[in-house]
């Protein structure tokens, strides 16, 4: 997401620093696993509103925070602005040139900081089944740095199966 935010105009990354927006979950987990018969009718699903651009507290640099899944609106826009506007980043940050593709072998193991890097696994090994053990280090709240680093325009050398 730094090479993603990298790519942007001046004007677009000193906008979007502006902004905040609002992460869900209960939309995907409300019901989920009813089926094995989990009844979560008293959970209560947590709502966070983050920067949209966020500082990395290690590198200063600079990412876009927002995915697909959880970013469910830019607070203080109008509900077809905010829905624009996620729907371009969406599509911005998915871009070829922003991604890495692993390449699984045997005894494969692939870490990631969620702080500055989004996952989405694709369904491309069938008819072989996916396990995994998921490891979560709790971190610190987001936060927008205005004196952070801007990663260079350049951004990440991708190349297949690994970052250079």
């Amino acid at each position: 997401m730094e090479a993603a935010y990298a790519a942007l105009s001046p004007t677009m990354r000193a906008f979007l620093g502006t902004l905040t927006a609002r992460h869900a979950s209960e939309h995907v987990y409300r019901g989920r696993y009813a089926d094995r018969g989990v009844d979560d009718t008293d959970v209560s699903y947590p709502e966070a509103v983050h920067p949209l651009v966020r500082t990395h507290p290690d590198t200063g640099r600079r990412s876009i925070f927002v995915n697909p899944t959880f970013t469910v609106e830019i607070c203080g826009l109008e509900a077809g602005e905010s829905h624009g506007l996620l729907s371009w980043l969406h599509h911005h940050t998915t871009r070829p040139e922003f991604q890495i593709r692993h390449r699984w072998a045997e005894n494969d193991i692939a870490l990631w900081d969620n702080r500055c890097v989004q996952h989405f696994a694709i369904w491309d090994y069938w008819p072989d089944e996916r396990y995994g053990h998921r490891v979560t280090v709790k971190g610190e709240r987001p936060f927008f740095d205005p004196d952070g680093v801007d990663p260079p325009p350049s951004g990440l050398r991708l190349s297949p199966g690994r970052l250079t």
